[in-house]
């Protein structure tokens, strides 16, 4: 995994500094300018912020997916090299511009319409393949500018899924160091600590009141603090772990699609720190103060269902060691249905 981290990112809180966040952002558009937005409310936000700027870009792409064959159609479509791609939307739309500029090169700014996980800021895009999820490397932003009352305005699942993502590296993590302990992998101790920096901000945030100052910006800098640990690690370690696997295989048999990954991510955390045997209380705290259940879905699951997924998460990536490794799949099933009745208390 290549590395460039970037060379600026600006966060606007108030009205008084907008002229300036956007004026900054207007020196970086030059040379070939192809602008990246989804196809509803983000294409809205993308025009106001062109307007704003007075800018007409080469070229406005609207992104409906994630998908490799949509990749390949973008890049087949461009007509020119040494780009500047400005990436204005949710996961999935940064998602094609940070892998579209790794494979083409050039420049990448990403304005965020929402903040739902770590992919507004990671060297990885998560893209879809074959109705799967394919984890590709990709390239960091050159410039992150986050307008925290665009953020502000959207619904409030996605900075509470976000939230629940931060979780994840405490899972994560723990699998890390279970793996360096079994002689799987080596340990990267800065990586390692700046992704429970991120959750552990969270956790102690003064507020978890998901329209105050202190959440949103405990929220934005998790965020940007987990895509640094990856990118010191080289890999997705810190931040994913068992509860990536688990997330991801409800993914491939389609459980739990009403959930966005964030809040996938989160709920599976609470069921691998059990495996650890170090469940958090502060993590339950959050799910009773945003009143989410704390189960994997919200559907009630099957033993055959549970197995399934147990199943399919050891297939999802082969050589990642975590603790699921220390279970057969009918412990596993046993162990779910112990943490249903000692934590969860169903």
């Amino acid at each position: 995994m290549k590395i460039d981290f970037p060379l600026s990112i600006k966060i606007c809180e108030s009205d008084n500094e907008k002229r300036n966040f956007y004026a900054s952002l207007r020196s970086l558009l030059v040379g070939n300018v192809i602008v990246l937005t989804g196809p509803t409310c983000s294409y809205s936000l993308a025009l106001d912020l062109l307007s704003r700027l007075n800018f007409k870009p080469d070229n406005i792409i609207q992104v409906d997916n994630n998908s490799v064959t949509g990749l390949t159609d973008i890049l087949d479509s461009l007509l020119i090299e040494d780009i500047t791609v400005l990436a204005v939307g949710g996961g999935k739309v940064c998602d094609i511009a940070k892998r579209l500029v790794f494979t083409v090169g050039g420049t990448l700014i990403i304005y965020p319409t929402v903040v739902s996980n770590d992919g507004l800021l990671s060297p990885i895009a998560v893209m879809s393949s074959d109705e799967s999820s394919v984890s590709l490397p990709a390239k960091m932003p050159d410039h992150l500018y986050i307008d925290l009352s665009i953020i502000r305005s959207a619904p409030s699942k996605f900075l509470i899924a976000a939230a629940f993502d931060l979780l994840s590296n405490i899972s994560a993590t723990q699998d890390w160091r279970y793996a360096e302990e079994h002689g799987d992998e080596g340990m990267n101790h800065l990586a390692f600590q700046l992704s429970r920096m991120a959750a552990n901000q969270l956790l102690d945030c003064v507020s978890w009141d998901v329209g105050s100052e202190e959440f949103l910006r405990a929220v934005i800098h998790g965020q940007i603090l987990s895509a640094m640990s990856m990118a010191y690690a080289g890999s997705s370690r810190p931040c994913s772990g068992s509860e990536h696997l688990i997330s991801h295989a409800l993914d491939k048999l389609n459980i739990g699609e009403n959930l966005l990954h964030g809040q996938k991510v989160g709920r599976a955390t609470l069921f691998t720190t059990y495996l650890h045997m170090k469940c958090v209380k502060k993590m339950q705290k959050l799910f009773s103060v945003f009143n989410c259940r704390q189960t994997l879905v919200d559907e009630v699951m099957s033993d055959e269902t549970l197995l399934a997924v147990f199943q399919s998460s050891r297939t999802v990536r082969p050589g990642r060691n975590t603790v699921l490794d220390e279970y057969s799949d009918q412990e596993l099933l046993l162990q779910y249905r112990k943490f249903e009745k000692e934590i969860i208390q169903l």
